[in-house]
């Protein structure tokens, strides 16, 4: 149950390390910030701004000092010919950068001190340490390239989809009123079938009656029961 125990602490610490470093490559992500605008003039400034040498690395508190310097004049040098929106946007950038890698940088030193207690309890070699913690920090790094890069695409595919929509749908609309005419074209051209081919109607029925009618009584006035119904005007009902 120990062994369980510190492997669910250790893997546990390791999460908390990976989280931050998402969670603030997505907010850094989702900022409105003009990068194009504000590195043009970064690259300006910084052709100007000497960078201290990396033979100081040999040196590793040295070379921190020595970068802090340079970034602070590089930091007092280029806000000035920043807009005042891109100036908000770096600091809003600077800030949420600051906070979430902050917290993942001290999730890392917990997580340190639980992988140092997996070494302890399996007696291993300090090196092993060394190559543990490198191979966690890479894989919270790796974990949260793709999970970005996954997103990007999952994005990129939303907004493709929707362009094609956007242009199948007027296709569609004039399917449907091709459609739409052909029908009612279909309909008149029955109409006009159904009334050539359907028997005479009551009104000419009529006229066809008194045609009959007049020349009956024509030839045989004296006899009007020879068209019988004709003095009513209209056809005999049939019995």
């Amino acid at each position: 149950m120990d062994e369980v125990i510190a492997w669910a602490t250790f893997a546990g610490a390791w999460l908390l390390v990976a989280g931050p470093l998402y969670q603030g490559s997505v907010e850094l992500a989702e900022l409105d910030f003009d990068r194009d605008g504000i590195q043009g003039k970064a690259a300006a400034v910084q052709a100007a701004q000497a960078r201290p040498s990396a033979w100081w690395w040999l040196l590793p508190p040295v070379m921190y000092v020595l970068h802090r310097r340079w970034y602070k004049a590089l930091r007092q040098a280029m806000l000035p010919q920043l807009t005042q929106t891109q100036r908000d946007q770096v600091t809003r950038f600077q800030s949420k950068s600051t906070g979430w890698f902050t917290v993942a940088a001290g999730a890392a030193l917990l997580a340190m001190g639980e992988t140092w207690q997996i070494i302890q309890h399996y007696r291993w070699p300090v090196w092993a340490f060394w190559l543990l913690v490198a191979v966690m920090l890479a894989a919270a790094v790796l974990t949260t390239t793709v999970l970005m890069i996954g997103d990007a695409l999952v994005g990129g595919a939303g907004e493709g989809a929707g362009q094609f929509t956007g242009e199948a749908a007027p296709r569609k609309s004039e399917l449907g009123r091709g459609e739409t005419a052909k029908a009612a074209h279909n309909v008149s051209a029955d109409r006009r079938a159904d009334s050539q081919s359907e028997p005479p109607t009551e009104n000419a029925q009529r006229r066809i009656f008194r045609a009959a009618c007049q020349a009956v009584q024509s030839g045989s006035r004296r006899n009007p029961g020879m068209a019988p119904g004709c003095s009513r005007g209209r056809p005999p009902e049939p019995r």
